[in-house]
């Protein structure tokens, strides 16, 4: 009898082993994009929310970049979607590869991606994102080489608490014209909001600070030369 007992309590365990990791399978595959490996927009934006909500109560700072690839649909028509397809993936282990240990990035939809900077990383430089994503694009510039004639255009933008009118919604639209922005011109651009100057409520503005020479708008220009990058 006793022996009987501790078979099916074996039996009952192994049971829960295997639901456990079906359940942690079933997980991963929802918070994950299939083709690229990134996290998907239902991951991002749950994120998104969260780091918002703690920031309209609490002091930090939040720093994110929407990336859109260039000549994406160009090289799509050309080439047909499987090579699409394999630019997208290759993309998605190019931003593996130039995060760092907290940062997170994902696939936001079509061929634009989303980055989100762990706190630790925004809050340095005072809290201004310009030092934070010149050493990150350095390091994604010599990847983003092995893509030509594709190139990465981004807007980028850094918000910070506590403010009660911090928006998800709005940051993201304000990000997605950073962006539009950055296209205009052409070639590799990152284009950077003011700092703590976008991602509020309609009709909402921040707490007037002082301002600084480190608060002026900037277009941040990866070049091909050597040099890499220049401010404009």
């Amino acid at each position: 009898m006793r022996q009987s007992r501790i078979r099916a309590g074996l039996r009952v365990k192994d049971l829960h082993d295997v639901v456990r990791r079906q359940n942690i399978l079933l997980t991963e595959l929802s918070i994950t994009d299939d083709l690229t490996g990134l996290f998907n927009r239902r991951y991002l934006t749950r994120k998104l929310d969260e780091r918002i909500v703690h920031l309209r109560s609490a002091r930090g700072v939040l720093s994110c970049a929407l990336l859109d690839l260039d000549r994406f649909k160009q090289v799509n028509d050309a080439s047909g979607h499987l090579a699409g397809d394999e630019i997208l993936m290759k993309v998605g282990g190019i931003l593996k590869d130039s995060l760092g240990s907290g940062d997170i990035a994902g696939r936001w939809g079509g061929d634009e991606f989303l980055v989100i900077f762990s706190e630790e990383k925004s809050k340095s430089g005072d809290g201004a994102p310009e030092a934070l994503i010149r050493e990150w694009s350095n390091r994604l510039q010599p990847l983003i080489e092995k893509l030509k004639p594709i190139g990465v255009s981004a807007g980028v933008a850094a918000v910070k608490g506590p403010d009660p009118n911090l928006d998800p919604v709005n940051l993201i639209a304000d990000l997605d014209r950073l962006l539009y922005q950055a296209k205009q011109n052409g070639k590799i651009h990152f284009v950077f909001a003011k700092f703590d100057s976008v991602g509020r409520r309609k009709g909402a503005r921040p707490e007037p600070r002082k301002k600084s020479a480190d608060q002026r708008p900037l277009i941040f220009v990866l070049e091909d030369d050597a040099d890499l990058c220049s401010i404009i």
